[in-house]
């Protein structure tokens, strides 16, 4: 009798630590979960307190862009050479974007839509909006066209996208690529390409203080003696000369 008791004591010992180490695991589970999505709140916080403080700084400096004359894809799946059918000539505003973002991506798709509507006198003529793929392998042009449709988005405002090698390299020509899509910065590049003046803000400011950059690069001169950025397919005009 006292060999069944044993048995049963230990069987009931054996039941409560495994339930112990159940009950230890979902807790250290659990944990970790909270720790980890603390840890992506406050990296996602101090970015966006990052930005918001250059923004209020309205921090933005002058610097020298090369923009290639790649082969792209525009929303409607018409094919387009970046710098000829984009660039010469105008004052453009450009922003890197990717169509599955949840965090920093609808809200500068917001504030492009605004941007436009406050200069909708000009958004169609001297200045474009231009939104580049930052995941050209998922995002096609009819992904593309759908995510700007969220912020009727009119003529003028262009969505890139194209083959991965083409893409990237505009990504880097334009200081718009990064190692991972999630990593990308809310930066807006700005450039008059008639005067060669190129700036860059910050894509979460507000669209009032975005516009004022647009118009300020539209409206500069550059210095005759100034270098001129060179775009590739004046490059290679040189190189054949």
């Amino acid at each position: 009798m006292r060999g069944i008791f044993t048995l049963y004591e230990m069987l009931m010992l054996g039941a409560g630590r495994a339930a112990l180490l159940v009950g230890l695991s979902l807790v250290y589970t659990l944990v970790c979960a909270r720790a980890s999505a603390a840890q992506e709140m406050a990296h996602h916080e101090h970015m966006m307190h990052g930005h918001e403080e250059a923004a209020a700084a309205g921090a933005s400096k002058e610097t020298a862009v090369r923009v290639p004359d790649v082969e792209v894809l525009d929303e409607t799946g018409r094919r387009l050479h970046f710098y000829s059918d984009l660039v010469r000539g105008r004052t453009v505003a450009i922003n890197f974007i990717f169509t599955t973002c949840t965090t920093i991506c609808p809200p500068m798709g917001a504030t492009f839509a605004r941007v436009q509507s406050l200069a909708a006198e000009r958004a169609g003529g001297d200045v474009r909006l231009i939104s580049i793929s930052v995941d050209p392998v998922t995002d096609t042009p009819e992904r593309m066209k759908a995510w700007g449709a969220k912020f009727k988005a009119r003529p003028g405002w262009t969505f890139v996208t194209g083959s991965l090698p083409q893409i990237n390299e505009l990504l880097k020509a334009l200081g718009g690529f990064s190692g991972s899509r999630e990593d990308h910065s809310p930066v807006v590049l700005i450039g008059n390409d008639a005067t060669g003046v190129w700036t860059r803000a910050n894509g979460l400011a507000s669209p009032a203080k975005l516009l004022a950059a647009i118009e300020e690069v539209g409206q500069q001169t550059k210095s005759p003696t100034a270098e001129q950025p060179m775009n590739s397919s004046a490059m290679k005009e040189m190189h054949h000369q």
